[in-house]
């Protein structure tokens, strides 16, 4: 697994930000990004994970273990929930799925209604897709970033510190692309 060491830093400094404003009872606003991981062969519409993709499914997990999330979403497609299960069953949360109605900006715009949703003070997690992440993060008041076909190890940290700010980190995880 490759966490590097700004990586290491840029996680902790946003996960001790967000543990403090969930026990001071705020809504911490931490939204955690990725792209589903590596794609299978098997199913050319719906493919499920390779070896490597739940590897990095399994990494995801280990990453986010000590910042649990409390809600998990993911598009209706088996990878990005294959994606989300691990750090899920660790969290012991039910991966919610949002369906796909339009385009991918129509996508983003109703993630970005459910994470308005979730009440619970704590991180969340979101697992889309390469054409999804972008227009979520801009959506979310973040600047949209490019995330390439074969790009799988993108991790994006979102946060709303209060007023018009909005931190956004862009890390990675797991094995390097």
């Amino acid at each position: 697994m490759r966490i590097t060491a700004a990586t290491v830093i840029a996680l902790s400094v946003f996960l001790v930000a967000s543990s403090q404003l969930a026990a001071s009872g705020a809504n911490d606003s931490l939204v955690i990004m990725v792209r589903h991981a590596e794609k299978a062969k098997d199913d050319p519409r719906d493919p499920t994970l390779s070896e490597q993709g739940q590897q990095r499914a399994q990494a995801l997990s280990d990453t986010l273990s000590d910042s649990l999330p409390v809600a998990v979403f993911a598009s209706p497609y088996r990878r990005t929930q294959l994606t989300a299960a691990p750090i899920a069953a660790l969290a012991n949360v039910k991966v919610t799925i949002i369906p796909i109605e339009g385009d991918a900006k129509q996508y983003a715009i109703d993630v970005a209604a459910a994470i308005a949703k979730v009440s619970e003070p704590g991180p969340i997690l979101v697992v889309g897709h390469s054409n999804t992440i972008p227009p979520l993060i801009a959506a979310l008041g973040g600047s949209e970033p490019n995330i390439g076909e074969t790009d799988y190890d993108n991790l994006f940290m979102l946060r709303h510190p209060g007023g018009d700010r909005v931190d956004l980190i862009h890390a990675h995880y797991g094995l390097a692309d």
